[in-house]
């Protein structure tokens, strides 16, 4: 179970960026990318390529972050982004620098001075997080109409509890509330949304209510890391197998 855990967190990392998968100089260092990209060098070897890979490709789904931030802070409208992955929000921190964003993960030191600047700071327009950090017990609902999922894993009961953080009772019926996820053709990506459309499904017809199809604040037996149960594990040695 914990080798495959770490498999699924290797897949899940491939799947944003395969130089995620390369050693930095620790664990959290940011991807640095070069705008423009360089040409990739005749001969080129597939390490060589793997550890410099930021230097000769911008990555597609933080292309689509930054797409979306910027038309969300063109209107005024603050984006909350959600990634698995430190080395993922560290990358995009220094991405989105000009949107002054604020950071959040297990190693931020003072976290209610981020959320305290996200809230109330206008020219702080992006918060970068994971749900394993912030996915409960913190409102955003006033503040933040937008949620952007890079990557997700195998825990319904995390998603939903990071769904809770913008989108709650009591807001306008008027409020427009958007969820991005992204997600990569032919990786892990589709995996791991067929699994957690089916517990989302099976969550909504025990409880009997068609509200938590979508939406609720639902605790679940999983797996610390990455969110895996039996079920799962079967579907991703099929697709390991395939």
């Amino acid at each position: 179970m914990a080798a495959l855990g770490r498999i699924l967190l290797y897949l899940l990392m491939a799947a944003t960026s395969p130089a995620l998968l390369a050693v930095g100089s620790d664990k959290h260092e940011a991807l640095p990318y070069r705008v423009p990209p360089y040409q990739v060098p005749e001969n080129t070897s597939a390490m060589e390529l793997l550890r410099d890979l930021p230097l000769y490709e911008l990555n597609p789904k933080y292309q689509e972050v930054r797409s979306i931030v910027e038309k969300n802070a063109a209107t005024g409208r603050k984006t909350l982004i959600w990634s698995t992955f430190v080395r993922n929000l560290k990358s995009l921190e220094r991405m989105l620098a000009d949107f002054n964003p604020a950071l959040i993960h297990g190693g931020t030191i003072d976290r209610e001075a981020e959320l305290k600047r996200f809230r109330e700071d206008p020219t702080c327009a992006v918060l970068l997080s994971n749900p394993a950090t912030l996915g409960e017990g913190v409102s955003l609902h006033h503040e933040c109409h937008d949620a952007v999922y890079v990557d997700r894993d195998f825990s319904a009961g995390r998603f939903l509890q990071s769904l809770d953080r913008i989108h709650r009772l009591g807001l306008a019926p008027s409020t427009i509330t958007k969820i991005t996820v992204l997600s990569a053709s032919g990786t892990i990506d589709e995996l791991v949304e067929d699994r957690l459309a089916r517990k989302l499904e099976f969550m909504g017809g025990i409880l009997d209510d068609p509200n938590v199809r979508v939406l609720g604040d639902l605790e679940e037996e999983i797996d610390e890391s990455v969110g895996m149960d039996l079920s799962d594990l079967a579907a991703l040695s099929t697709y390991l197998n395939r």
